[in-house]
């Protein structure tokens, strides 16, 4: 499916925050095509491109965005069994502890103490957020991007990402490089830790 260009698209009802301005031209890219579709877009009408999440701790100038505000809304899940682990890849459209009670209930663990950060689950790498002393990085198997200057998708591994601590190579080297689609994460079945 095509992406729909809207203009002079108000970002305050996408933000936890609600204030701001509008976007000149808004994209919600609901599928890895669309947020293809949208950087090329993007590109051959000379514009600057943002990419927002799911708006949590974003503030929006009351001037509002110039250029492209690309929402790459992906949504799904599928998991694949592998002995006592699950790996499941989530779209980054998909919210942040709708993910973690979904692992919850399934019997899954890696992400139970990470339950009340807000945001999508693809902000969830580039910012490694962590609680109780989980941090996502410790169960992110590996994140797929769409390369901003070719647009082009892969899967970078989790040893690719330099995480740290409330960090990682998106917020660092690869500042604006990459917009993320998909995150595959790697759960342990069983009881949490206490």
């Amino acid at each position: 499916m095509a992406i729909r260009i809207q203009r002079d698209h108000a970002l305050a009802p996408l933000t936890t925050l609600e204030v701001g301005g509008s976007a000149d031209v808004y994209v919600r890219a609901e599928t890895e095509g669309q947020v293809v579709e949208a950087i090329w877009y993007a590109q051959r009408a000379g514009l600057a491109l943002t990419v927002l999440g799911g708006g949590s701790n974003t503030l929006i100038a009351d001037a509002g965005v110039r250029g492209v505000v690309l929402q790459p809304a992906v949504m799904g899940r599928r998991v694949r069994a592998e002995g006592d682990a699950a790996v499941v890849e989530v779209g980054a459209g998909v919210p942040w502890d709708e993910l973690v009670a979904w692992s919850v209930s399934a019997g899954l663990c890696g992400l139970e103490a990470l339950s009340g950060i807000p945001g999508w689950v693809g902000a969830a790498p580039m910012q490694n957020i962590g609680a109780y002393g989980q941090e996502v990085a410790d169960v992110v198997e590996a994140v797929r991007v769409v390369r901003r200057d070719r647009g082009d998708a892969t899967w970078l591994a989790a040893d690719q990402l330099d995480f740290s601590y409330r960090m990682s190579a998106f917020k660092g080297r690869w500042r604006d490089r990459f917009v993320i689609t998909a995150v595959r994460f790697r759960l342990r079945r069983g009881a949490p830790d206490p």
